[in-house]
């Protein structure tokens, strides 16, 4: 297909200030809704485990009430609903109802910064006419996103499970505050995590492990003269700390880079995010499944240790420290990568998606600011290109990152063949009881897969 080139420029906004919206009817809805995201994201500090939740119940919310009103107008056509099947009420604003799904969500998760999500949110819905289709998609926006955040009030997110470090020789000796991630029930319907646990690293006696090893001590140290200045800026680059979209959230800007580049129908865009999200949520907890099963060592302290790996073609350096910056290594295990696997998932959603892995594109994420541009040719160039800046950074080893992008492919593969499908006209679905029913003085109802 036609290769696009399209530019995402970071917007510059002050963590107090509202985004200026433009109409829906002009501009996507879907991408000012990400921008807010977004921006909420960095002006609570959110972590990358809980970024890729949120965006989540965002985008599966917004999902289900704009196919919900497709499918009231269209029963026997479109795609299937992730958590209901709706029957919506038809005169409802799809643009209305997208919006206050987003909103309710993220206003009932970040209430401290509701100030910028009223005031974003409210010029957003104000560029839609007053009329009762507004009203009526506002409220069914709003029971959409309840529901679903009722579904997931209990799925782990919130328990504590303190992390111990691991003194062991090739354990993780640090601190890991979002464990409890591991144990998060999955969003992707009928979906086995354990299908995706990766293959054991290396052991450190083996050539395999040294050569990781000496390639990120020489690549990702942190005054390093092997590490060539565009690994350098990439290193920095896919970097995404604290006030960021987070790794996590680059799955949204790639996505709403794709998606403003094409000619999609408001449903086949909400298909778009709600499948990435889906993606980019399982990756994660699969990711950390991963980190406490093998809850193997950074790069820092093993090269600092490396006169007790056993591993003659290994050199110890007790004062290494990596490009990442002095006395940090990353805030978890090493094995699997966060940022190789999410990168894998993304990557795939949107290569099926698009039906072809060639895309052009061009990218600025909030580390380096929008002054700092990265151009691909392709969804798995700019995965590749994620996963490698963690060896330039010096937090992981490139056997890591090859293994981390393949499960983030498998699964990525398993979320695009298996969710939010085409509804099969032949095919009428059963339910065994209905568990909520909402009633909206004759807009319609609700009801609650069993």
């Amino acid at each position: 297909m036609y290769a696009y080139r399209f530019r995402l420029l970071s917007k510059t906004i002050l963590a107090t200030a509202a985004i200026n919206i433009f109409n829906p009817a002009q501009a996507a809805v879907l991408g000012n809704i990400n921008e807010i995201f977004l921006q909420s994201i960095r002006n609570t500090g959110t972590v990358t485990p809980e970024v890729a939740r949120t965006g989540a119940l965002v985008y599966l919310s917004v999902y289900d009430a704009i196919n919900g009103i497709d499918l009231a107008n269209n029963p026997n056509q479109g795609f299937e609903q992730y958590f209901t099947e709706i029957i919506a009420p038809t005169n409802a604003s799809q643009e209305s109802a997208a919006i206050a799904a987003a909103q309710e969500v993220l206003q009932s998760l970040y209430p401290e910064d509701n100030a910028f999500l009223d005031t974003s949110f409210n010029n957003l819905l104000n560029t839609i006419p007053d009329t009762s289709s507004k009203t009526i998609g506002i409220n069914w926006g709003q029971s959409v996103a309840q529901q679903l955040l009722a579904l997931r009030s209990d799925d782990g997110a919130n328990l504590s499970d303190p992390y111990t470090p691991n003194t062991s020789i090739g354990g993780f000796d640090g601190s890991w505050g979002s464990q409890q991630y591991r144990n998060v029930t999955p969003f992707s319907v009928g979906i086995d995590l354990s299908d995706f646990t990766a293959s054991s690293p290396p052991e450190l006696t083996s050539y395999e492990y040294a050569q990781g090893l000496n390639e990120v001590q020489s690549l990702g140290e942190l005054h390093s003269v092997t590490r060539s200045a565009d690994q350098s800026q990439a290193a920095k680059f896919w970097q995404q700390a604290g006030g960021t979209s987070r790794p996590t959230g680059v799955a949204f800007e790639i996505a709403n880079t794709y998606a403003q580049s094409q000619t999609l129908t408001l449903q086949e865009e909400a298909r778009l995010f709600g499948l990435v999200s889906l993606a980019n949520i399982d990756a994660t907890i699969a990711t950390w499944q991963n980190k406490a099963l093998y809850d193997f060592w950074r790069p820092r302290d093993a090269i600092r240790s490396a006169d007790l790996d056993g591993n003659p073609l290994t050199t110890v350096d007790s004062e290494w420290e990596a490009f990442r910056g002095i006395g940090s290594q990353g805030s978890s295990p090493e094995y699997t990568s966060g940022q190789s696997t999410f990168a894998g998932a993304w990557s795939t959603v949107l290569r099926n998606f698009n039906g072809d892995n060639n895309f052009d594109f061009d990218l600025t994420l909030d580390t380096l600011g929008p002054e700092t541009v990265r151009s691909f040719a392709s969804f798995s160039e700019a995965a590749r290109e994620a996963g490698n800046s963690r060896v330039w950074l010096g937090t992981h080893f490139s056997f890591t990152v090859d293994e981390s992008l393949k499960v983030g492919e498998n699964l990525g593969q398993f979320v695009f063949s298996s969710q939010l499908q085409p509804i099969q006209p032949a095919s009428v679905p059963g339910y065994s009881s209905i568990v909520a029913l909402l009633m909206f003085g004759g807009m319609g109802m609700l009801k609650i897969r069993c």
